[in-house]
């Protein structure tokens, strides 16, 4: 029993020191979808900045909060020094990125790219209820309705998910 306790905490252990950015970029994540800027800004300053996902969230929680952080286009974005291993389903490394792309992209109201991104995660990866919303504000922004709605039609079938929906489901009206 000890062994498997031993075995256990090492594996997190490991995790920890090998891709140290998994778990700020998931509360991140879900402090973005909650709108709590203040708690991204916290959580990047205990995490290291130079990996890309954090330093995406830690920008769009600027961006949402102060007025006066330029919205940067995604293409002139700095490289970050430090590479991440986020992977898809499939174990795609490359696909991973519109994890975190596309919430950028949305922030920085650059629609016509997030919805590029959005579009072919759910060609890859399919349908997953974060990716649904945030095509349903994409496609909003977009002028979509139809396809916002489509969107929302597939979230109905989801439990939990009834506060979305009614906020989003009269601005996808026509």
């Amino acid at each position: 029993m000890g062994f498997i306790l031993i075995l256990g905490a090492g594996a997190v252990g490991m995790n920890e020191w090998y891709r140290p950015y998994v778990r700020p970029t998931a509360k991140m994540q879900r402090e973005l979808e909650r709108q709590d800027w203040k708690s991204m800004q916290a959580t990047a300053s205990r995490s290291d900045l130079t990996y890309s996902t954090v330093a995406a969230y830690y920008a769009i929680s600027r961006m949402e909060d102060e007025n006066d952080v330029p919205k940067v286009p995604i293409d002139m974005l700095p490289p970050t020094s430090r590479p991440i291993y986020l992977h898809n389903r499939d174990g795609n490394l490359e696909n991973a990125r519109n994890y975190f792309l596309t919430d950028y992209c949305i922030a920085s109201e650059q629609y016509p790219i997030a919805y590029e991104l959005g579009k072919a995660d759910l060609n890859t990866n399919g349908p997953s209820p974060l990716l649904l919303k945030q095509m349903v504000r994409i496609c909003l922004a977009l002028h979509k309705k139809e396809e916002a709605r489509s969107h929302l039609n597939v979230l109905r079938t989801l439990p939990f998910e009834k506060d979305f929906i009614e906020t989003y489901a009269p601005e996808a009206q026509e």
